[in-house]
């Protein structure tokens, strides 16, 4: 039985949700909403914030999620993980890199004080908090193969639409606009 498909804009995207039943989930305003739950969840099979290039004196669109220039990273807004460890980083780079260069590392937490948490297992764990916070400089998703994804875990939002896809790529791309 094919699903109906709602389709809305896809600007105000920020993250997709594809699920093991080949169900695509577009998302905006993490923590908002009454869709999903923020939770270690096998039903889905990937979670990705949007890629997005930099680009020179964007006008950023209203959301309560400032737009980060880096892909696979939001700005103000933080997730509940585990601390591996905490260090002190000069740049968004450096705490990514951090994470990178770290075998365990899922994830990174930078504050605008500098301060870069290292962290495992998002949305499994009491360290920090699910919600936006002025005070979170950057969130960023360890890069590989699936650069800015988690794989099983559920992420409340307003869902935008959804639709039917068997591939984690086209739900990822639905969520960028860039789809051909």
């Amino acid at each position: 039985m094919q699903k109906t498909v709602r389709r809305k804009s896809r600007v105000c995207c920020e993250y997709s949700i594809f699920s093991t039943f080949d169900d695509c989930f577009l998302k905006k305003s993490p923590f908002n909403g009454t869709n999903g739950v923020n939770a270690i969840n096998s039903y889905f099979a990937q979670v990705c914030l949007k890629r997005r290039a930099r680009i020179a004196n964007e006008v950023q669109p209203l959301s309560p999620v400032r737009q980060s220039a880096d892909p696979g990273c939001m700005a103000g807004v933080d997730i509940q993980g585990f601390d591996k460890k905490v260090l002190y980083a000069t740049s968004r780079e450096e705490c990514r890199l951090a994470c990178d260069n770290d075998l365990g590392c899922r994830f990174s937490v930078r504050n605008i004080d500098g301060n870069c948490y290292i962290k495992t297992e998002p949305f499994g764990n009491k360290d920090g908090k699910n919600s936006l916070n002025g005070y979170v400089d950057q969130l960023c998703l360890k890069r590989g193969t699936d650069m800015g994804c988690f794989s099983g875990v559920s992420w409340q939002g307003n869902s935008l639409y959804s639709f039917n896809t068997t591939s984690k790529e086209a739900c990822r791309a639905e969520c960028d606009g860039n789809v051909k």
